[in-house]
């Protein structure tokens, strides 16, 4: 009874309520550094600087032109050029319209990751709690189970007649352990999958 107590023990020492974190800040953690979010905000971003470059096609440009002659006694000189690009005011335009729908269609994807990764992580937040609130029920369920194999050794110590339900109360205990081993392993597991959104 002392070991299975010690590793529920071991198991909780990093989620004890000292150290609790609401599923909240697991969340608010996992939106703000989830590397999926960060591509998906970087691609927003740069469709962002793609549709005020397609903007920009609509300035005039203004280019300074110089020229100097490394022998001679001509004059250095540099010109100013203006030019304006009328002729290809649709084409510009096309291009403003199709960054733009291009920069919303990424708007989208990321809304969509971040949802996607937000109930990822609560869902592996509600699994370790889950895994730790059933394995806190199993271990209360292998003390009773326990006791009652004691009860029933002592019965079949009086009664040979009885010692099948002797055998039937440790083969039940025996499912318990396995069941205790089952909900470890859950917690593992779904302390693993919380480590990817909110590393302890």
């Amino acid at each position: 009874m002392r070991l299975p107590a010690f590793v529920l023990a071991i198991l909780l020492v990093p989620w004890s309520p000292a150290s609790a974190v609401s599923l909240a800040d697991v969340v608010r953690n996992a939106l703000a550094t989830y590397p999926a979010i960060l591509v998906a905000q970087s691609n927003r971003s740069v469709a962002q600087f793609d549709v005020a470059r397609a903007r920009a096609l609509h300035y005039p440009t203004v280019d300074l032109l110089g020229t100097r002659r490394l022998a001679g006694a001509a004059r250095n000189l540099a010109q100013p050029r203006l030019r304006v690009n009328v002729w290809a005011s649709g084409a510009i335009d096309a291009t403003i319209e199709r960054e733009g729908l291009r920069e919303g269609a990424l708007a989208s994807r990321e809304i969509e990751t971040r949802e996607g990764v937000a109930f990822d992580a609560a869902q592996s937040y509600l699994r370790l709690l889950r895994g730790v609130r059933t394995l806190e029920a199993t271990q209360r369920n292998l003390e009773r189970h326990e006791a009652l194999v004691k009860d029933f050794e002592a019965i079949a110590s009086i009664d040979v007649g009885r010692r099948y339900d002797l055998v039937q109360a440790r083969t039940r205990l025996e499912q318990v352990r396995l069941q205790i081993a089952e909900r470890e392993a859950e917690i593992a597991s779904a302390r693993e999958s919380l480590a990817l959104y909110y590393p302890t």
